[in-house]
């Protein structure tokens, strides 16, 4: 549990200064792990009408679509980490987002895979695609400039990782 105020003590942006709640569980079942949680968002100050301040992504500089003033939001996701071998490692997640006041909602699906050379050497890749409905507008990377209400988005990164 979590709680974040504005200069003036009140909850007026669900990502800046809310009440924030997660709940999670993992589950190892060996080679497999199983991951899922809950979180939710409250911001009762965040409607237009009180003076709350538009959800936004920080990765945007500009965003041409129209302002979400949202009060609550909610996000589950489920997912697994499978140790195919010393050297190969998979994984998989469905996340699902949702905001109140027209924000719509959305579902991201992620798969990669780390593939280790040596103990202190290993590759990775991963890709993902954000599926939106409704006028939500969530980006698949948070550094990423938001695609338009109700349409997709797709991202994928790489690259490998030492440690001394």
């Amino acid at each position: 549990y979590d709680e974040m105020q504005d200069n003036n003590g009140n909850y007026t942006n669900l990502y800046s200064a809310s009440r924030e709640a997660i709940f999670g569980i993992t589950y190892d079942l060996k080679p497999v792990k199983l991951y899922g949680g809950y979180e939710i968002l409250n911001a009762p100050d965040g409607s237009k009408a009180k003076g709350g301040t538009p959800i936004v992504n920080p990765g945007a500089s500009y965003n041409p679509y129209p302002a979400v003033y949202a009060t609550h939001a909610y996000m589950s996701w489920l997912g697994a980490v499978w140790t195919v071998s010393p050297k190969v490692t998979l994984r998989g997640a469905w996340f699902h987002a949702g905001i109140n006041d027209s924000g719509g909602n959305a579902s991201l699906f992620t798969a990669g895979m780390e593939y280790y050379l040596s103990p202190n050497l290993f590759l990775y890749a991963t890709g993902g695609e954000v599926v939106n409905s409704g006028k939500a507008n969530f980006s698949a990377d948070i550094y990423s400039p938001p695609p338009a209400p109700g349409r997709n988005q797709f991202t994928g990164y790489f690259g490998a990782s030492i440690s001394f």
